[in-house]
């Protein structure tokens, strides 16, 4: 990420993209379509997003979520470790922890069937 540098272009998201690990297949176009999106990001902004995911506190430790709250995790997530997801689940009462097994970081785009479907039921429930 510090070497990321303007203009960012696909090969660079590409390639930062492609350093996390997923379990299940992404069709090459969706991942594309991402990418070329991510272009529109300065270097700078992945580079103090990036930053502040390490440094910042927990959403939780400046206050109360009372919404409802649908926390997703890939159960083979390698870059955020699983008691992430439970501190949240932990500290947003009422919250559900749906954890998506042979799934990676990228739950969205690994399980958008099954994403699709919980959050439909989610909203349906919360409505």
């Amino acid at each position: 990420m510090r070497g990321l540098g303007d203009p960012v272009t696909v090969e660079k998201v590409d390639a930062l993209v492609g350093d996390i690990p997923t379990m299940q297949p992404i069709p090459w176009e969706i991942m594309q379509r991402n990418n070329v999106a991510a272009t529109t990001i300065p270097a700078h902004v992945w580079r103090a997003t990036y930053q502040a995911l390490l440094d910042t506190p927990p959403p939780t430790d400046g206050g109360t979520i009372d919404a409802p709250t649908l926390i997703m995790w890939g159960a083979d997530d390698a870059l955020l470790p699983r008691s992430d997801a439970d501190l949240l689940h932990q500290a947003i009462g009422g919250s559900e922890l749906t954890v998506y097994p042979d799934t990676g970081h990228l739950v969205l785009l690994e399980r958008t069937r099954w994403v699709a479907r919980d959050i439909t039921d989610f909203l349906h429930r919360h409505s």
